[in-house]
């Protein structure tokens, strides 16, 4: 059963890509732009509040994204898989396979459930991660404002 929560004051661009096999809740003033990808396949996935989500940016299952934080355009954000876990339970080559599920299972399980912090920024080509310090967050506020309602304002003119 897939649940979707989204928040009123959300705008979700029309070609942006949802994939929604678990929960995913969006909570007030986020930004989804064209081309954007947010998957949910595993475990539920939270957007906190005023994210911007700029074109063709990805974010993975297994993320958490906190408020007030930037995905650049065409970046991806992805958590980390637990290599100390596959060399532990490492198995023979020549072994036959038994049971796919299982390392399927396994591989679900070594993900590291990654949250990034509030007021973090994701950009450019090599993916730099930076945190503001979210010192004049009354005027990043007001600028989010206005591009929501300039969002609102122009999507029901051309939808």
């Amino acid at each position: 059963m897939t649940i979707f929560w989204l928040i009123l004051d959300c705008i979700i661009h029309p070609s942006c890509t949802i994939v929604a096999l678990g929960q995913i809740i969006y909570e007030s003033g986020c930004i989804v732009k064209e081309q954007s990808v947010i998957c949910n396949r595993v475990e539920a996935i939270s957007i906190c509040s005023r994210n911007v989500f700029e074109a063709k940016s990805w974010v993975s299952p297994e993320v958490q994204v906190g408020s007030d934080s930037v995905i650049g355009a065409g970046t991806t954000v992805v958590s980390e898989p637990d290599l100390l876990y596959w060399f532990e339970n490492a198995r023979d080559p020549n072994e036959e396979d038994e049971d796919d599920g299982r390392q399927q299972s396994c591989l679900l399980d070594s993900l590291v459930i990654c949250s990034l912090p509030d007021f973090t920024v994701i950009y450019g080509s090599s993916w730099v991660q930076s945190t503001w310090s979210g010192e004049s967050i009354g005027q990043a506020i007001g600028l989010h404002t206005k591009h929501l309602l300039h969002l609102v304002k122009t999507s029901k003119d051309v939808y």
